[in-house]
């Protein structure tokens, strides 16, 4: 990872970090096709980041790890494993309203079902190189079907987050909402059908429990459309095209 000033119509960049010594000798786009990054809302400067190392396809394993910005520096925590297996798909995003509280969103390596894991962020605690440690919270499935892909965001509400499932056979997706309880517990709410494929899920940063969901039509038809969905609690009052 490297750090990028833009000044104008140019941009700089500081030195490369490294996270990760974990070879990737399997295939050299595992990285990049499960490693996701969110901006901490409570702590500037702060991140956290997802992503599968390994090599090879039997050995790979989906791990969290805390990084800090201060200028152009970038510096890391220790490495937590989520779960290992060939791992595909990780996204994860934090509480906006909650500090500490975060949410990693995976396709299981044994089931391909939606899973879900909570984890928090400590606000004292620290890891062997200064970072704030990271607590694991209990794996929950959010459906057991066969996944592509998910997309998770936090919802602008108190422990709720938006989940955009990407269901294989069908090639569209479906949102529910997940609320955090605990480390141990989630409550999931009912299944929206969007009548996309999600390739992407904003949140509106003014309305608490708006979301923007933001993907191409179903084949044949590819073209690009958006769908709105608003959220009370944790269940869905409105979608619109």
């Amino acid at each position: 990872y490297r750090v990028g000033t833009v000044s104008g119509t140019s941009i700089t960049f500081g030195t490369a970090a490294e996270f990760s010594t974990v070879a990737h000798a399997y295939d050299n786009t595992q990285l990049y096709n499960t490693c996701a990054f969110e901006w901490d809302p409570h702590n500037a400067g702060k991140f956290i980041l997802c992503f599968k190392a390994g090599s090879a396809s039997w050995s790979l394993q989906l791990s969290v790890v805390v990084g800090t910005r201060s200028g152009d520096t970038l510096t890391f925590g220790a490495i937590t494993t989520v779960i290992s297996g060939q791992v595909n798909h990780g996204s994860i995003a934090f509480d906006s309203v909650v500090p500490t509280q975060a949410l990693i969103a995976y396709r299981d390596p044994s089931t391909n079902y939606a899973t879900v894991r909570p984890l928090t962020i400590s606000a004292t605690a620290e890891d062997i190189y200064g970072q704030s440690a990271i607590t694991m919270g209990t794996a929950v499935v959010t459906w057991s079907v066969y996944m592509s892909s998910m997309n998770i965001k936090s919802a602008g509400i108190a422990n709720v987050y938006v989940l955009a499932h990407h269901v294989n056979a069908s090639n569209v997706s479906y949102v529910r909402a997940v609320k955090v309880n605990s480390l141990s517990s989630v409550t999931l709410g009912g299944l929206h059908n969007t009548g996309i494929q999600v390739n992407d899920v904003q949140r509106d940063p003014n309305t608490a429990g708006r979301m923007l969901f933001i993907g191409n039509d179903v084949y044949p038809n590819v073209v690009c459309k958006a769908v709105i969905v608003t959220f009370d609690d944790f269940t869905i009052t409105n979608a619109t095209n």
